[in-house]
């Protein structure tokens, strides 16, 4: 409930990754799990998990000591830049707001 909370306050004191929708089925992998948008500039924890760069910096700076995701330990030194992730996303089909 605790981190529920803070992941609240934190999604609306960050700035975004992108705030689009995507054409397709399945693209959650893509998707922060603290601002809730497109991955923008993603990295990678220890265990797996894919967030925002500046999303995931700004929360372990604030106190997070465990993934939002499943509560494995992070840290910034451990976070690994995913040039994959990015170029996924930045290929992804979007739908037009006009």
């Amino acid at each position: 409930l605790v981190l529920q909370r803070n992941m609240q306050n934190l999604r609306m004191e960050l700035p975004k990754g992108y705030e689009v929708s995507f054409v397709g089925d399945n693209l959650s992998k893509y998707e922060c799990a603290i601002c809730c948008c497109a991955l923008k500039d993603p990295v990678q924890t220890r265990c797996g998990h894919r967030f925002c760069k500046e999303c995931i910096e700004v929360y372990i700076r604030r106190g997070g000591k465990h993934c939002p995701n499943n509560c494995q330990p992070i840290a910034i030194n451990e976070l690994s830049v995913d040039n994959a992730a990015k170029r996924e996303v930045l290929n992804l089909d979007i739908y037009c707001r006009n």
